[in-house]
């Protein structure tokens, strides 16, 4: 199935535009009448039919629309960028494909980089959305700083922190059937004492990846597998 995506909903009327329009009319070539499949990134998938093409828009009219929920745990994860952009749209590729719920990226004390192109990210996870015919779009988010990315994070049910600076229990020993998770990810250089202090004072539990030093990006794709897919750390129904 190819999927479009779109939130230009009005009525019984779907839109395509910008990179959607053209990819539908100019690089699949279809035309008036063709059904067309279009999620709003919301859990809503489309049936539509092609009611009239335009020089900026496709217009559609919806015949079904399906609504789904969202399934297994939900997991945020939150990142400081690396200073390789490429590495972070890998992970965000990636994350995407494995149905995360949510991207944080903050500025950390050790930060490798402190601005992050926002609109083409959020390209890349829309690119990965349809390329896995999924129909969730994660929440991608922008911290400037860390004590507001904390105060973001108290509304999951389990929090966590990995970093390096002590002895700490393996990730999949993390709080159980949690409705929904959040894991903070360092830069190169790990977070400072001080952030981990205010972690902790912010009812954030400290975890561990393994004995192997790894990326950034890396990290955060573990920690995303090891909880999302953890038969112990389940949405609650």
């Amino acid at each position: 199935m190819q999927l479009f995506y779109s939130t230009d909903i009005q009525g019984e009327v779907i839109t395509l535009h910008n990179e959607e329009h053209q990819h539908c009319v100019r690089a699949l070539r279809h035309k008036q009448g063709d059904t067309v499949y279009i999620t709003d990134g919301m859990g809503g998938l489309y049936h539509a039919a092609i009611l009239s093409i335009e020089k900026n828009k496709t217009i559609c009219a919806i015949h079904e629309k399906e609504i789904h929920a969202r399934e297994g745990s939900q997991v945020s994860v939150a990142v400081a960028p690396t200073k390789n952009h490429a590495r972070i749209e890998w992970f965000v590729e990636k994350a995407v494909e494995l149905g995360i719920s949510e991207i944080c990226f903050f500025r950390s004390d050790h930060s490798e980089r402190k601005q992050l192109n926002t609109d083409r990210t959020a390209r890349i996870a829309i690119s990965a959305m349809k390329q896995s015919n999924q129909v969730f779009l994660p929440d991608i988010q922008y911290f400037d700083s860390f004590d507001t990315l904390l105060e973001h994070g108290r509304q999951a049910q389990c929090r966590l922190i990995a970093h390096c600076q002590e002895d700490l229990p393996f990730i999949t020993s993390a709080q159980e059937d949690a409705k929904s998770t959040i894991i903070l990810i360092g830069p190169e250089g790990d977070f400072s004492m001080a952030e981990i202090q205010k972690s902790k004072d912010t009812g954030f539990q400290g975890i561990s990846l393994g004995n192997t030093r790894l990326r950034t990006e890396t990290a955060a794709l573990t920690a995303l597998i090891l909880l999302k897919f953890n038969p112990h750390h389940t949405a609650l129904p």
